[in-house]
């Protein structure tokens, strides 16, 4: 009688885990759930504004891009069931995300689709992932990138780590870089699905350049052949040939939700099979366009010729939008902290100007030469030389604006030293001196006023013969091509001092001797912490770093002692909380 009852009821629902697997094939046609529009006016000023004029030369639509899309979905297994479908957390009847406001929006969701496709491809035995471009994975400042993946699970470290072990982590991890993604909102990329970039016309085609710039400046950076970029709903995908003379960029129609983890699946198989692209893709070998540089953004956010509208194919490209700030995207997780004096706006300070010549920027010359201090740094003064990795000034209406240099003239590595607020520091070399390369990417707002203020503080120091002494010696500055990155090639004095323990006594009074050499020279640090000192092998002097929250002070309080000496006892304070 038992069995029969047993047998009578119906069989049991398996275990969700169960009950939802899926076959890979069926998996990556599962459709995304959509971001819906906002229902009301967006209020924030975030948008992709173009930091220079389009570099690539031509944008060509993909031929038989749907094939090749067929042709994998037919590739993939259909028998084994071990995937999972989505199921958005929250009510049953949820179907959406939640409407994006911010790009920071738009990556949210984005983290959660890409885990199917990664997925797929480990289990196809690819070895490439998406993840976030945080935590210095690249030598660009792309939203997300597609990496080769560990060998395996690497267990985390107790405590934290050391510094110099840390760095070389960043070196590695930054060349296993294998494609670039942006993530924009829909107010910022405006193509709907089943479009063709290269087809629209030209005042349609002018609005995607800033964001496609932008992702063609990353993929020079990471030096790889193919991108993408997502406003979830709508996707293209974007490849360059392995020449890196040819900067054509072929672009996918618009790729709508029924098709996106198919698509990010494809960028994975194709990332996979080019890897040996990236030796071919030199970033020191793609020319820059126009080939008297671009016309970059002044310092005061204003775009030079901003009235003449768009380019007409020319290859001299689109003009910026405006905007405030230089560029940006303005969205969540781009802003950086504040950490300046409300003093350093550009132009507040007379200590060198932001024109690399030795003379003050009042002179308004066109900018025709690059920064390089004496290798001692102990005569106080800036030499200026012709620079034959350099190009035309950048920006003839703003002679403030630094030249145009390529990458090869800092020796650029791509590889990461540390992440900053407004970009990268980067391995270089100037002239055989190991150099760190301290970027500032004109998409975080502020990054125009930090640089110009930290290369008025070098060249102060300069003057004082304090570079090379207290500080690192600057060695070279200028506007990177295609990124639009300006950066201040810096001498790389050695790493930081340890985060953890006791600091010992000479370490101590070497910080204390670097703080009152700066004071001496009448410059205040204004974070004196353990990450901005670093020493060299071998016992060298403590140097300081890091100058974003420095002050001159002849130019802030310097005529009251009483602050003077006040604001120096704290920094020396300071030293002996570390």
């Amino acid at each position: 009688q038992a069995q029969a009852a047993a047998a009578a009821q119906p069989p049991a629902e398996p275990p969700a885990s169960q009950a939802t697997l899926v076959t890979a094939r069926r998996v990556m046609q599962t459709p995304v759930p959509p971001i819906p529009m906002r229902g009301s006016p967006r209020r924030s000023n975030s948008k992709t504004k173009g930091a220079m004029r389009r570099t690539y030369t031509v944008l060509r639509p993909w031929p038989d891009f749907g094939r090749e899309l067929a042709s994998l979905l037919a590739q993939l297994d259909d028998t084994e069931l071990l995937f999972q479908g989505f199921g958005l957390p929250g009510a049953a009847t949820r179907t959406t995300f939640m409407p994006a406001a911010d790009e920071g929006e738009v990556r949210g969701p984005m983290s959660f689709v890409c885990l199917i496709p990664n997925d797929v491809a480990k289990h196809m035995g690819l070895d490439t992932e998406l993840v976030g471009g945080g935590s210095n994975r690249s030598a660009s400042c792309t939203d997300w990138v597609v990496r080769k993946r560990p060998p395996g699970d690497v267990p985390a470290q107790p405590g934290r780590p050391d510094p110099k072990l840390e760095r070389l982590e960043q070196q590695v991890l930054s060349d296993k870089v294998l494609g670039c993604v942006e993530m924009k909102g829909d107010w910022q990329w405006d193509l709907a699905e089943g479009e063709d970039p290269a087809a629209l016309p030209l005042e349609r085609k002018a609005a995607l350049e800033p964001a496609l710039q932008q992702l063609y400046g990353d993929m020079v950076m990471d030096e790889v052949a193919v991108g993408m970029i997502t406003r979830h709903n709508v996707t293209v995908l974007v490849q360059r040939p392995r020449d890196p003379g040819d900067k054509t960029l072929v672009i996918s129609p618009g790729i709508g939700l029924d098709q996106t983890l198919l698509a990010c699946l494809l960028l994975l198989v194709l990332a996979h099979e080019r890897q040996g692209w990236k030796a071919d893709l030199s970033r020191d070998k793609v020319p820059p366009t126009p080939p008297d540089g671009p016309h970059a953004p002044g310092p005061a956010g204003r775009q030079p010729d901003q009235e003449h509208g768009p380019g007409t194919g020319s290859g001299h490209g689109q003009q910026p939008a405006p905007g405030a700030g230089g560029g940006g995207d303005g969205g969540a997780g781009q802003e950086p902290p504040a950490k300046r004096h409300k003093s350093h706006a550009p132009g507040s300070q007379g200590e060198g100007g932001g024109c690399p010549a030795t003379e003050p920027a009042a002179s308004m010359q066109p900018v025709q030469e690059v920064v390089e201090v004496g290798s001692s740094g102990s005569n106080g003064s800036s030499t200026s030389h012709a620079d034959p990795g350099a190009y035309a000034s950048p920006n003839p209406l703003n002679p403030m604006w630094p030249q145009l240099c390529s990458f090869a003239s800092v020796g650029l590595t791509g590889q990461v030293i540390s992440g900053t607020s407004y970009g990268k520091v980067l391995q270089g070399s100037v002239d055989g001196t190991p150099a760190a390369v301290k970027l500032f990417d004109l998409r975080f707002r502020g990054a125009v006023e930090a640089m110009q203020h930290e290369w008025r503080l070098y060249e102060h120091l300069g003057r004082q013969g304090a570079q090379g002494v207290v500080a690192p010696r600057l060695l070279r500055a200028g506007q990177f091509p295609h990124t639009g990155a300006l950066f201040l090639a810096l001498s790389d004095e050695g790493d930081p001092l340890p985060a953890g323990g006791a600091l010992g006594a000479e370490e101590r009074e070497g910080v204390r001797a670097a703080v009152r050499g700066l004071h001496a020279a009448g410059v205040l640090h204004g974070d004196v912490r353990r990450a901005n000192c670093v020493r060299g092998a071998g016992g060298s002097r403590v140097k300081l770093v890091d100058f974003e929250r420095a002050v001159i002070l002849a130019q802030q309080g310097g005529g009251d002692p009483a602050w003077v000496e006040a604001e120096k006892a704290l920094e020396l304070a300071a030293v002996d909380a570390l």
